[in-house]
């Protein structure tokens, strides 16, 4: 029997990842799904903590209103507006959202067709009514996203004026592009598998995502440096979690960018990271003060 060459077991790793992606969409949240996930919060330290200086630009008057303040969740109202990644729902997000329930904020848990619209249309048609319908019950509204998720809110922040925004933390959020949606698009993948948002997605400078503004509120990445499929991880330059590179994470301007050892499809249910974006929700850093 003739051996495979590297080329047809990458094609074989992509299309089992393809097919796992396929059933996490469906079974959201399965018993699967909670055991690894379980494994990884305990293997989830922190490993990696840098800072940035924000932009030497309007950002930085901007931000620095809001930089130092200590909130007193006791005493007021704040929002937390959840968005999940491409394929997954609301349900992948549902651990973080009652451990910040628990830790005192109001959580509005968005579900969103991921694959059947594109960015603009989700942030018009699901995140705007969501900000709306709890603008006047909230003092500081908060969005914390994975994935694509946080492109989506990039692009609502970048097309509207919210003065009650409080702070932003991204898990994996691919804001350099994603070298695994340039393969779709190399191998002709018709655009309706993956959906007309993951295709803004590459790494082309004419995709939307790069066209985007630096978000002017403070803002925290936290991304994994884990893959549960090694051979996929080939296809991504440099450490990675294993859909999206820790350099394609980082974005300009940002306060922090944190580095843990976990995947892509787990991140968001790592009670470490849990921990960090309380942190930072409170007091724009993913350290307690």
């Amino acid at each position: 029997m003739q051996e495979h060459t590297l080329q047809d077991r990458l094609i074989i790793s992509i299309l089992t990842t393809f097919v796992v992606f396929l059933i996490l969409a469906v079974f959201d949240q399965s018993q699967a799904a909670v055991h690894m996930g379980k494994s990884e919060k305990k293997s989830g330290e922190i490993s990696q903590l840098s800072t940035r200086d924000p932009l030497k630009n309007n950002c930085e008057e901007i931000m620095a209103s809001t930089a130092h303040k200590q909130y007193v969740h006791q005493q007021t109202e704040e929002t937390v507006i959840l968005l999940h990644g491409l394929g997954r729902t609301s349900r992948s997000m549902q651990s973080l959202k009652e451990y910040l329930e628990h830790a005192g904020f109001r959580v509005i848990n968005i579900n969103y067709p991921s694959r059947k619209l594109s960015i603009e249309t989700i942030a018009e048609k699901y995140v705007a009514p969501k900000v709306q319908l709890v603008s006047d019950k909230s003092q500081k509204i908060h969005f914390v996203t994975h994935s694509m998720g946080g492109i989506v809110v990039r692009y609502y922040l970048a097309n509207t004026s919210l003065d009650k925004i409080g702070g932003v933390v991204m898990l994996a959020p691919p804001n350099g592009g994603s070298e695994l949606i340039d393969l779709f698009k190399r191998w002709k993948v018709p655009q309706k598998v993956l959906g007309p948002a993951a295709y803004q997605l590459s790494t082309d400078t004419s995709d939307l995502v790069h066209g985007l503004d630096t978000i002017c509120v403070p803002t925290g990445v936290i991304t994994g440096n884990w893959s549960w499929n090694p051979l996929f991880s080939l296809l991504v330059p440099g450490p990675d979690d294993g859909k999206v590179s820790v350099q394609s994470t980082k974005l300009p301007g940002i306060h922090e960018h944190l580095i843990t050892k976990t995947s892509h499809t787990f991140i968001m249910q790592n009670k470490n990271i849990h921990v960090s974006i309380e942190n930072f929700l409170k007091n724009n850093s993913f350290t307690k003060k």
